[in-house]
Parts: structure tokens; sequence; C-alpha cells
């Protein structure tokens, strides 16, 4: 049987603290991090932005919780207004690192999958992490 303490770090707000922790920052991903795509309007001085998406269920299964969290990477068009691939794979690998690096005794995640996709009300494109997020 599980105790408090173990289903405190099983609710989305715990989640989201700490993703933040290893998230957040000039020299981790970004310092333009948003939760649950509640971006205010996008500022022409960023260059890139990440949003985290918790909104998928964290299933419970009594000795641990299992979920996938989506992490969308944005970046502003290149000069020739296409896609900003070199930028968006600058992120993708800081992201890859953030994964190797992390070390948690509660929190385990994996990378599952990436996909990309096109915002067309703001003209950005970002490409989309699935991770695998275990909580023990």
């Amino acid at each position: 049987m599980r105790d408090l303490e173990q289903m405190n770090r099983m609710t989305v707000g715990a989640i989201e603290d700490y993703l933040d922790s290893i998230l957040r920052g000039a020299d981790k991903l970004t310092e333009n991090l948003f939760y649950e795509e509640k971006v205010p309007a996008i500022k022409d001085s960023w260059e890139s932005f990440a949003v985290v998406d918790c909104m998928n269920p964290i299933r419970d299964h009594q000795s641990h919780a299992v979920g996938t969290i989506l992490i969308k990477l944005y970046a502003r068009q290149n000069p020739y207004g296409t896609k900003n691939s070199g930028k968006l794979f600058e992120m993708e690998k800081a992201l890859n690192r953030i994964i190797e690096d992390a070390d948690d005794e509660h929190y385990f995640i994996t990378r599952m999958g990436a996909y990309a996709d096109y915002d067309a009300v703001n003209d950005i494109f970002f490409d989309i992490v699935q991770l695998n997020l275990i909580i023990t």
C-alpha cells in the first residue's frame, strides 16, 4: 500500500514542479517555458519557447503511476520564412541531454517519440517530443 507522500507526487502540480526544475533556464531548455497551452502573446524578442503539456492522464497503478507528457518546442521561422529546423534541432538536443541527466529517486522520464506540427494562427513551426513518465 502506498503512502500519502507517494500519492502527492502523482498530482499534476507536483509533476509540473518537477518538470519545471529540470527544464527552465537558459542553460537548460528555455527561459520561455509555459504549461498547458497557456502562452501569452508571443514576444518578438523570443527566438524560441516551449510548452509542457500534462493534459494526458496519469494512470495510478497503486505501486507507481505512468503518464505521457508532451514537450512542444517552438522556434521562429528562419530568415527565408521557412521552418527553423536548426533551432528546433538544438532545442531537441538540449531536451535529450536533460532527459539523460535527469536523476530523481521518484520521477523517471524516457523519450517515447517525436513529431512536427505547425501553428497556423501564430505562423510558427514546432516539434513535439513525447515523454514517458513513471512516478514511484
